[in-house]
């Protein structure tokens, strides 16, 4: 399975696969102005990812801040895991937050009434 590695910016969040314990992880912000261009790797990685899945993921979103182009794709992205789930590979989001951040709290309720997933909701003191 490739390696899915990218960087964190000032404007795009770490995205990093552990094939070790299958954990895709997001955390920082993503803030981009190109949020499809930014999407475009992860969801090329996905597609092979779909094909050779293992019984159990988890998706770790770890925040500060999300655009409204780019919470678009993250939901897309996260879409495409939900199929995953329903195929009967596992499929779990571990969503981590600030215990004083509210705007990242409520976000992760939203993405959940939107896809038919376990969550997790982490608060970091």
């Amino acid at each position: 399975m490739r390696i899915l590695n990218i960087s964190e910016t000032q404007q795009t969040p770490k995205v990093e696969f552990n094939a070790v314990d299958n954990t895709l992880t997001f955390m920082g912000r993503i803030m981009c102005e190109d949020a499809p261009d930014f999407f475009e790797p992860i969801n090329n990685w996905l597609k092979e990812y779909e094909l050779e899945a293992p019984d159990k993921t988890s998706l770790n979103i770890s925040l500060e801040y999300i655009n409204t182009s780019s919470s678009k794709c993250l939901l897309n992205m996260m879409k495409r895991f939900e199929t995953l789930n329903h195929s009967g590979k596992g499929v779990e989001v571990n969503w981590i937050f600030e215990s004083d951040d509210e705007d990242m709290e409520e976000a992760g309720h939203d993405f959940h009434l939107m896809v038919d997933m376990p969550f997790n909701f982490v608060r970091k003191e």
